[in-house]
């Protein structure tokens, strides 16, 4: 069984970026990111496994969300040229976030708004709602947006450098399957 510091090291040694590691190992607290870890290395060495990867997170979670971000990780696997895309593919997975946040959040909490980004309805939550939302999932929320969403919506850098690199999408899939899981389970209480 591998240590939460070894499993930091694996996924450091496989280039995902300290942030990504971060919100990864938050979401999957106490190893247990350690069962996805073969699936996690498959993906990084052959993008094009991505979708069994979701496809078996959805078995196991029953969220629907999941088909949504396999029909993303297709359309951009059918590039040939994953890691081209990486940013679009990091922005769009972020987009399911911000969406999900919007359809299970927005009718139960009137002071969310459907027309607001996910940072905005984040900051209403945390200020208005932090009684009925666990402090822990909001402050998730608030740096996935924060250090990934945003910045894979505006930072543009040129074609000789990556904003994001494969093991960074592949690790930020596995952060919004479980984002997803955790406002599902949780817009059911409210």
């Amino acid at each position: 069984m591998l240590t939460v510091d070894e499993i930091r090291h694996f996924l450091k040694n496989c280039d995902v970026k300290k942030e990504i590691i971060d919100l990864l190992l938050l979401l999957f607290p106490s190893g247990s990111f350690i069962e996805y870890l073969s699936f996690f290395k498959e993906a990084v060495e052959k993008p094009a496994t991505l979708r069994k990867v979701v496809t078996q997170f959805e078995i196991e979670s029953g969220i629907g969300v999941v088909s949504h971000i396999a029909i993303v990780a297709r359309e951009l696997l059918s590039f040939n040229n994953f890691q081209m895309f990486t940013r679009d593919y990091i922005r769009r997975c972020g987009d399911l976030v911000e969406l999900f946040v919007k359809t299970r959040f927005v009718s139960k909490l009137p002071l969310c708004s459907p027309n607001k980004s996910l940072g905005a309805n984040v900051r209403i939550m945390q200020k208005q709602y932090n009684n009925l939302i666990p402090k822990e999932l909001l402050d998730t929320l608030c740096s996935f947006d924060n250090s990934i969403y945003r910045r894979a919506k505006h930072e543009f850098i040129g074609k000789e450098t990556k904003l994001f690199n494969v093991s960074d999408a592949v690790a930020v899939t596995f952060i919004v399957l479980r984002l997803c899981q955790k406002i599902e389970d949780i817009s059911k209480s409210l």
